[in-house]
């Protein structure tokens, strides 16, 4: 098959050294630092696997390790990601005509762990997750004497946000961003009593005896447990997913995915592109698709605005002048480049046998419900899909924190206190995976939290405790508004979950479909756990992350008023958690008992 990606040269001025690798028994080149997705669409590659059930091609999805979808098979282990794994010399990857299965045998990090680690490590505070508030929360914590173990899934701190190049990468045309944390990442490196774990999950969370908290990790040089006294997770968010016919098509991608592929990867994933979602984040994703050579068909985005905007509306976003411009660069690049700009629609099908070969578009009523008469239908090879983000709890409700429904923060959110505190004493939630606010707002949390551990720890005074959180309210109101006036503008409106067909499959992993669901009902299943328990939705790889906040809404009446549709949804509540939270073999389950 033609290849439709391409590697962005002028982005990057320098890849890694060239890096010789099998790919289904035929010699290919990559270049270090980029991930075997990279390496894959470089050349052509775009089916990844067959889906275990029903044969479908699959391919990359998320890109950053949460769905699944991209699973391949690395010298001879079964069911790699291939967009957390980095190709290396001699390395040998199967894709395509082989079905990966649910579970089963996988390791992106067991063929590199370390022969001896440690069983148990006592520390004060452990961190969970190095993207910015994780990294703020850990080092004011740290620089205040703290005893701090800093946990992250990726390679190299900085989240999805501050998601840094490979070191292998040479960039002189840096991101704004990596400006913005550049003082974060120099604060890591020379903290005294600061230890990070990267490449390391965090796939089960209990209480200790005798106080504190538990940590079961799994990681190449991470001890198999932390015994913490106190926690802070900075676990931060990813895409929502919105299910329609074809959205499992190899050609479909979360903006988040399209974003880091080339900020951080340096390669264009297609070559004709349908963008659809809400929020300003679509804008910049197709700015940096046209400044990358991308042709743009459309952007759709499902929001009219024009009945949002207001007085509080200005309100919230005056002063917020780096993000407007942002905003406003990525319109002047659109409108230069000639790109249609609609409002007030949506994509409602990707069409196509073994790839994205056109989407349907069509214009949204009041509720985001598509207007069948309006349907039109794009050619382009690629679709887009970015409507917000979810925050992702896992490990606040595994801990069992209390949650609450909170629509314009992504959904369910821990409650927490002034200072971050979740309902349970000594744990803490901040940033995005406590509730979506951006990049600013998550450093405030995670300044907040660690200055209130550091108290509790002993190691800051009390009246300084005190002067340094007054000194972060004036802003962190500030953020509070600016997030909740986005939130109310862009969440997405129930009538987008209608998209979804019979045939559609709600869970990717398990290929569970609307119409199995449905099936469930009427056998008297009417709890999310109930439908889980005979449909084995929520049951896969991904835990329930890709499709529990799908399946929930796949029950609920788009048509119900607002107040009683968020009435029922906080009434059906959220999928079960259960360690692991992240997919284990059992032999690494057992390997981390012993």
């Amino acid at each position: 098959m033609q290849s439709r990606s391409q590697r962005i040269d002028p982005l990057i001025d320098r890849r890694g050294n060239a890096v010789h690798l099998m790919l289904n028994g035929a010699e290919v080149v990559a270049y270090e630092g980029e991930t075997v997705a990279t390496m894959l669409l470089a050349v052509g590659r775009r089916t990844f696997r067959l889906a275990s059930k029903s044969g479908e091609p699959r391919s990359l999805f998320c890109n950053m390790g949460v769905c699944y979808d991209c699973l391949v098979t690395v010298d001879g282990v079964r069911n790699v990601r291939a967009c957390v794994t980095a190709v290396r010399e001699g390395m040998r990857v199967e894709v395509g005509d082989q079905r990966s299965e649910v579970g089963g045998q996988r390791s992106e990090v067991g063929n590199r762990r370390s022969g001896h680690r440690s069983s148990t490590i006592e520390v004060e505070l452990v961190v969970v997750g190095a993207g910015p508030a994780g990294m703020e929360a850990a080092l004011v914590a740290a620089e205040a004497g703290v005893q701090v173990v800093l946990v992250d899934g990726n390679a190299r701190p900085g989240g999805q946000y501050y998601r840094q190049p490979p070191p292998a990468f040479q960039i002189s045309k840096a991101d704004r961003r990596y400006g913005d944390a550049s003082d974060l990442f120099q604060r890591l490196e020379h903290s005294a009593h600061l230890q990070v774990f990267s490449e390391t999950l965090v796939w089960g969370a209990f209480p200790g005896d005798g106080g504190g908290w538990i940590l079961a990790l799994h990681g190449p040089i991470a001890p198999y447990r932390l015994h913490a006294q106190k926690l802070i997770l900075a676990t931060g968010a990813y895409d929502r997913p919105i299910a329609f016919p074809g959205w499992t098509l190899p050609g479909v991608l979360t903006a988040g995915a399209a974003q880091t592929l080339i900020k951080s990867q340096g390669i264009v994933p297609g070559q004709r592109f349908v963008l659809a979602g809400s929020g300003p984040l679509q804008l910049i994703v197709a700015a940096g698709l046209v400044e990358a050579g991308a042709e743009v068909v459309a952007v759709l985005e499902g929001s009219a605005l024009s009945s949002s905007l207001n007085l509080n509306t200005i309100r919230a976003a005056w002063g917020q002048w780096p993000r407007m411009e942002e905003g406003r660069r990525a319109v002047l690049t659109l409108r230069r480049a000639g790109v249609p700009m609609r409002f007030g629609w949506a994509m409602t099908a990707a069409r196509g046998l073994s790839e994205v070969e056109a989407v349907d578009v069509a214009k949204l009523s009041d509720g985001w419900h598509a207007q069948t008469d309006t349907v039109e239908t794009l050619k382009a090879d690629s679709l887009i899909s970015g409507y917000g983000f979810l925050p992702n709890t896992a490990l606040t409700r595994l801990l069992a924190c209390q949650h609450e429904l909170v629509q314009n923060r992504g959904g369910w959110v821990p409650v927490r206190d002034d200072r971050m505190q979740t309902t349970l004493p000594g744990v803490y939630a901040v940033g995005d995976g406590a509730g979506i606010g951006g990049a600013s707002l998550a450093r405030l949390e995670g300044r907040m939290a660690g200055i209130d551990v550091a108290n509790q720890l002993h190691r800051l005074p009390r009246e300084s405790m005190q002067s340094a959180t007054n000194a972060l309210r004036p802003a962190l109101i500030r953020e509070y508004r600016f997030a909740e006036m986005l939130g109310r503008l862009f969440t997405p409106g129930p009538g987008l979950y209608d998209l979804a067909r019979g045939d559609t499959h709600i869970c990717r992993c398990e290929e569970v479909s609307l119409g199995d669901i449905r099936q469930a009902q009427t056998l008297s299943c009417n709890t999310l756990n109930e439908i889980k328990g005979l449909t084995r939705a929520g049951m896969g790889n991904c835990q329930g992350r890709i499709c529990g906040d799908l399946l929930s809404r796949s029950l609920l009446n788009s048509a119900l008023p607002p107040a009683e549709y968020d009435m029922q949804l906080q009434e059906m509540g959220a999928l079960n958690v259960r360690p692991p939270i992240h997919p284990l073999t059992v032999k690494e389950l057992a390997e981390s008992a012993a």
